[in-house]
């Protein structure tokens, strides 16, 4: 079985002061890759979070950027390769979950969204292509692009975005460039989360519960070291996104 090794690897993943890009920051570097560890405001747990992954044996590095603004988003590449010298991996984890309705949805809700979390990544992939030459994208998107979020649709939208520009990176970028997407279900709910709706959200699964963001990096972490796989995306939701789509459910 052909594997890429990724141990000594360099990954930079957006959004990884917190949340699920923070958690993988930290599984990764416990695989033996080093990591480089964007954030935008999350600063205390950006620094804590390269502590633990120092203290895992691997080299790490934090670099603030602001991806919100085109000019600021074409500089991170040149930046990261400044600290690590080669970048192997590029995770585009940072994203914007802005609540908008149909009823209050605006033009610049729209663009905002779009901005952060399909052009942003789609800059940052093609900044990698042109100054690292080789390796592998993976975006993270969200399973339930595929249905009908009525309070986040701006965010909807553009994470739909990112999947299809994922398909065509795919194409444009190889076979130098892999382009992969993982697509988490329930992993980490909003704050406040009442025990009723996070039991209607694990009742809308197959599998009966939420996942993990251990679950998630192991995703990644197979697209990243299988070198015959590009232009996919993998659904870590349990099942919820066929729900509706077979057997009359």
């Amino acid at each position: 079985m052909r594997q890429e090794n990724i141990t000594g690897k360099t990954v930079l993943i957006t959004g990884a002061g917190s949340r699920l890009g923070r958690a993988m920051a930290l599984d990764l570097a416990a695989a033996g890759m080093n990591i480089i560890l964007h954030y935008h405001s999350s600063h205390a747990t950006a620094v804590s979070a390269l502590e633990t992954v120092k203290s895992r044996g691997v080299k790490g590095w934090i670099l603030k950027q602001d991806l919100t603004k085109t000019e600021h988003t074409t500089e991170l590449i040149p930046r990261a390769l400044g600290l690590s010298k080669h970048i192997d991996f590029l995770i585009n984890s940072a994203s914007a979950y802005t609540e908008s309705t149909l009823d209050s949805l605006q033009p610049e809700d729209i663009i905002a969204a779009v901005n952060m979390n399909a052009v942003a990544p789609f800059l940052l992939a093609r900044s990698f292509r042109d100054t690292c030459g080789k390796g592998a994208v993976v975006n993270i998107l969200d399973a339930r692009m595929v249905d009908y979020d009525r309070n986040h649709v701006a965010y909807s939208l553009s994470k739909q975005m990112l999947f299809s520009l994922t398909r065509m990176m795919s194409v444009e970028f190889a076979p130098r460039i892999r382009v992969n997407a993982v697509a988490p279900g329930i992993i980490t709910p909003p704050a406040g989360t009442g025990k009723k709706v996070l039991d209607k959200m694990k009742e809308a699964t197959f599998l009966k519960r939420t996942g993990t963001p251990g679950e998630i990096s192991a995703a990644v972490l197979s697209l990243m070291s299988n070198s015959f796989i590009t232009g996919e995306t993998i659904f870590v939701d349990g099942g919820r996104n066929i729900r509706g789509k077979m057997f009359g459910l």
